[in-house]
């Protein structure tokens, strides 16, 4: 991963957008993607959500995942 390519893409899916709700993912959504937490999403004016992907123990940084009309990507963490 680069940094500045990876902060430029983040920048791109994120800038501008308003949040319009936050909530937990359904107990459905949660077992439709095979999970066994519910994480925290952020859903915006678009329709674009996003979720943070690592336990809530703050052991680390911890990836972010971006959807849009059925599609996602990882926006990752850097090491």
């Amino acid at each position: 991963m680069s940094e500045k390519k990876d902060t430029k893409r983040a920048e791109e899916l994120l800038v501008g957008k308003t949040i319009t709700s936050v909530e937990y993912l359904s107990e459905k959504e949660m077992n439709r993607n095979r999970w066994f937490c519910r994480p925290l999403c952020i859903k915006f004016n678009d329709g674009s959500e996003i979720m943070f992907l690592r336990d809530d123990e703050g052991n680390d940084g911890g990836a972010a995942f971006y959807t849009k009309d059925m599609e996602g990507e990882v926006l990752g963490v850097l090491w």
